[in-house]
């Protein structure tokens, strides 16, 4: 069916279950998106002919990092950084285009603020907890061999200053995380970090805003929430320097 709403167009960012529960949220009620099928950190560059094509309606990006001049029609959708405070982007989507999300659309909603112990918290069964973090999962990439590496990394895990440290070969750290709920956790690999728990949104996000606003780390979440070194954007040797900072602060 075509669209029948052609003042707004949205552009899709980086594709995770939230992502594509946004896609579909979309088709279902009309409206118009262009979606690349990017990672996670997309750019609004991708997106750079489709903005210029556009400038007589409303454009909504959707977790795209601004790194071109954004247009006067341009609205910003997401809740990483210093917009983690923000609903999650699925929830902004749905009051724009003023629907209601359904029972499993709330649990995509807040899967991807809080997490498992989000869902929990709004009395998501063991089922549903299981049924969104695996198609979460899925859509991100993790593969079977993941899955058998991550509980192979879980039992090499090590403890300091209190962190669960786990190193790892796998991307997806999902694999790790959804199979561990400790209070201070961190995973890497030779590319990447990724800290969560106590005092990642708050005093570590605090402590490394430059690397933040150089666009070298992110963080959101809810409450305790997530501290992240970008994938590149160091090697192994600053990432265990990086480590070592975090676990000791």
């Amino acid at each position: 069916m075509p669209s029948i709403h052609k003042n707004i167009l949205f552009l899709l960012g980086g594709n995770d279950l939230e992502m594509d529960a946004i896609r579909d949220l979309l088709k279902e009620n009309n409206y118009d998106f262009i979606d690349k099928k990017l990672a996670w950190g997309a750019k609004l560059s991708e997106y750079q002919a489709e903005l210029e094509a556009n400038k007589n309606i409303t454009i909504a990006g959707i977790e795209l990092i601004e790194d071109i001049q954004i247009p006067s029609n341009y609205i910003k959708i997401d809740h990483h950084n210093e917009l983690s405070g923000n609903l999650s982007s699925i929830e902004q989507v749905a009051e724009i285009i003023e629907v209601t999300l359904n029972r499993r659309q709330q649990l995509v909603a807040v899967n991807d603020t809080t997490h498992i112990a989000g869902m929990r918290n709004i009395g998501a069964s063991k089922e549903e907890i299981e049924e969104i973090r695996k198609a979460d999962r899925k859509i991100q990439g993790v593969s079977p061999e993941d899955e058998i590496q991550a509980e192979k990394d879980i039992k090499q895990a090590r403890i300091q200053n209190g962190v669960t440290l786990i190193k790892t070969s796998i991307q997806h750290f999902s694999a790790i995380t959804d199979r561990l709920e400790v209070p201070k956790l961190m995973v890497y690999n030779e590319s990447k970090l990724c800290y969560y728990g106590i005092g990642a949104n708050t005093r570590i996000k605090d402590e490394f805003e430059d690397l933040i606003i150089e666009r070298r780390a992110y963080y959101g979440g809810k409450g305790e929430g997530y501290f992240g070194i970008v994938d590149g954007a160091y090697g192994l040797a600053e990432l265990e320097i990086l480590i070592n900072k975090i676990i000791n602060s």
